[in-house]
This record gives structure tokens, sequence and C-alpha cells, in this order.
């Protein structure tokens, strides 16, 4: 069955400006823990140099926790990549995903919106196949973004617990409501399609990839 266009349009634009508040909200959270953060150490700093060695392991000891769980994962020159990959992966990092991202600083000819859309839906679809994985297993997601000739190549891996495609090739959704979800992977496709590149979904040795390449206009 054909989507109707226009249904798509609009759950793409509801879909994008959500991420796009969501994303800032994270970012802004994500900035303030960095400013807490430098506080904290200065706090440390200003302990050891009164030679209060015991006091500055306690205070450590008590805020460790919160230095831990809120990484600067990656540090763009795009806001859009920053809160929406930070966001992504230190929610995984708090459910026991073992994170690691690799990218470009510069984002040039390629749409913010295209960008929101693109790494939350491949960062979606890969932290939600981790959670299906055993905690006594290795979980772990990976986005690498390099760029070439102006050509940018998104390789998105995740650890499974069994095939994916082998069930679900087409990788239609497995939520009950399928009118409301299931258009991750068709907008990874038409954001491919509209930057003249490709889209490919692929298995091996139990790790899921998503390779997507943009051609900047």
């Amino acid at each position: 069955m054909i989507l109707d266009q226009n249904k798509v349009t609009k759950i793409r634009g509801k879909y994008c400006r959500q991420y796009f508040e969501n994303a800032a909200l994270q970012y802004d959270i994500v900035k303030k823990i960095r400013h807490d953060i430098k506080n904290q150490l200065l706090a440390v700093y200003a302990m050891l140099a009164d030679g209060k060695t015991d006091d500055a392991m306690d205070y450590i000891s008590r805020n460790v926790d919160v230095i831990s769980s809120n990484c600067n994962i990656v540090n763009t020159d795009s806001v859009i990549v920053n809160a929406v990959v930070n966001s992504k992966f230190t929610a995984a990092q708090s459910v026991g995903i073992n994170v690691q991202c690799s990218s470009v600083k510069k984002f040039v000819g390629i749409d913010d919106i295209d960008l929101c859309n693109l790494l939350g839906n491949t960062l979606d679809n890969a932290v939600t196949a981790c959670m299906n994985v055993p905690d006594n297993k290795d979980k772990f997601v990976s986005l690498d973004i390099s760029c070439e000739n102006n050509i940018y190549r998104f390789a998105v891996k995740n650890s499974i617990n069994e095939s994916v495609l082998e069930n679900n090739s087409r990788l239609v959704t497995s939520k009950r409501n399928k009118k409301h979800h299931g258009f991750g992977v068709k907008i990874i496709r038409d954001i491919a399609e509209k930057y003249k590149g490709y889209c490919r979904f692929f298995e091996e040795n139990n790790v899921f990839y998503c390779l997507v390449t943009l051609k900047a206009e």
C-alpha cells in the first residue's frame, strides 16, 4: 500500500519539530552539566591546593555519577548534530549500552532538518535493537561520519541478539500502532535519495550495519 504523500509529509514535519525541540533541550542540559562540572573541578582544585586531599576525594566520590553519566560524546560545528548524538548516546549509556562516535567537524550542503531526521532515526533504531540484547552480552552502538569529495558517509553499527533482516527483511516496525510508527526507515531512504546517495542495511557476526551516503549540494 502506497502511503499518502501529504500524510507522510505532515508526520515527518511533526516528527522533525519534536526532534528539534527535544534536541535543543537536551543540548542545553548538556551545556549546563559541563558548566557545573567546571565549577566542581575548580572546587576540587581549591581543596587540593589547600592540602585537603581527603575532602577532595570525598567530593569526587559524591559527584562521580553525575560526571560519568553525562558525556559530551561529539563536538562538531553543527548544533543539531551535537544535540541529537549527545542526547541519544547519553540516554543509551544510562541503560548500559556502550557508545562510540567519530565525526567530521563541518556539515556543508546538508540541511539541518535532514541531519536531524537521519541521525535521529538511525540512532533510535540502533538503540532500540540493543535493548533486545541480553545484559550478559556486549551491547554497543557506534557512529562514524566521514566526508570525501563532498560525499558524506554515515556508518551506524549496533549489536543484535538475532538476525533482524532474516525475520524482517523490509524492516517493518514491530510497534503495535503502525499507523503512527514505521516511517523511520522510509525517511532514511528518502533523505539518501534526495542527496543522490544510497542507503544499505546488512548484518555480519551479530552486528547490524546501516550505511548512508549523502552528496552535499
